[in-house]
Parts: structure tokens; C-alpha cells; sequence
């Protein structure tokens, strides 16, 4: 008789848990271990970063004429921006207005309609969060130009190979790997 007891809570115990998952409105485990695609410094980039990088046009802030059609180049491109947003970051001569920051999230409103909200929800990530990506990459954006401005004083061409240079020098100490 004990043994049929001993079956029967194993058998409500199993129930139990079966009607809990399958009723339970959000899966238990909604998050999926995610594909790193680059780092620097251990601060690792997942796809999904790339993605929200890309659905809210936040690489088009820093680098005005990016094509979001080749991930790598992409990417490498969200990896270049988080380096001149620290680099700028360190040196705190730059401000960022919530003016400048409220406007970009009309623009996004603007152009994405109802999808911007929608998507805020697919990536899980909120207003706020979004305000303080995109305040980043206004920064790095004004750091750029401030770089930028000061290497066209060497002339067009000599600028642009400092510019380069620059660029991989950053990538060279912050300790940049591309994983995929």
C-alpha cells in the first residue's frame, strides 16, 4: 500500500508541473544563450546587439553613410563606435543634451511608426535603455567629429590614413576580437 501511495504523489507531482508549463503565459525560459559575435576589453557583442544596432539605426548616429547589409561590416562598426565613445568618455569634454537624445527617439518614431514600439518589446529592451544607447552614440559621434576636424588639418589624404591608423590603434589596445 505504501508503494501505491509513493506513486501517486509522484504521478500529481508530474501533473502538477505539466499543467504549471503549459498554462504559464511567457515560456520559463525565454531567453536563448546568444551567439557572441565580437569583444573588447571582455565586454562581449552578442547578435542580438548587432540587431538592435541595426533596427534602431543607432550606427548611422556615429558613421552617417553605413550600410547595414553585411553584419561583419556592421559590426565592426558597432565595435569602432563603442572605442571612440570610451576614448571620448575618458577625456569628458563632450556633453550630450537630453534634447539632443528626446529628438533622436521622434526621429526613430517617426520613421518605424508602430514598429518602434513593437520592437522595443521583441528585444526587451526599454525607452530608457534605448535613450542611453543612443546617447552613446551621439558622444562617440561628437568625438569622431572631433577627431576628424582635428586630422583635416594634415590635409584630405594624410587625414584619412591618420584617421585609419587611429581607428586601429584604438582597436589594437582595447584587445578587439571578431568571434565569428
Amino acid at each position: 500500500m505504501k508503494t501505491l501511495y509513493k506513486y501517486k504523489y509522484r504521478y500529481f507531482v508530474a501533473w502538477f508541473f505539466a499543467v504549471i508549463i503549459l498554462i504559464h503565459p511567457k515560456p520559463l525560459y525565454p531567453k536563448i544563450v546568444e551567439k557572441i559575435i565580437g569583444s573588447i576589453n571582455g565586454k562581449i557583442f552578442t547578435l542580438s546587439d548587432c540587431e538592435i544596432e541595426r533596427k534602431f539605426l543607432l550606427g548611422e548616429i556615429v558613421f552617417e553613410n553605413l550600410k547595414s547589409e553585411n553584419i561583419l561590416q556592421y559590426l565592426e562598426k558597432l565595435i569602432d563606435a563603442e572605442l571612440i565613445y570610451r576614448e571620448g568618455k575618458m577625456l569628458k569634454i563632450i556633453h550630450v543634451s537630453e534634447d539632443e537624445v528626446k529628438n533622436r527617439i521622434e526621429y526613430l518614431i517617426d520613421i518605424m511608426g508602430d514598429e518602434f514600439y513593437k520592437e522595443l518589446t521583441r528585444f526587451e529592451i526599454s525607452k530608457k535603455d534605448l535613450a542611453k544607447l543612443i546617447r552613446e552614440k551621439i558622444y562617440a559621434k561628437k568625438y569622431f567629429e572631433l577627431r576628424r576636424n582635428f586630422f583635416k588639418g594634415f590635409g584630405e589624404e594624410e587625414g584619412k590614413i591618420k584617421m585609419d591608423e587611429w581607428i586601429k590603434s584604438m582597436r589594437k589596445k582595447a584587445g578587439f576580437k571578431l568571434l565569428i
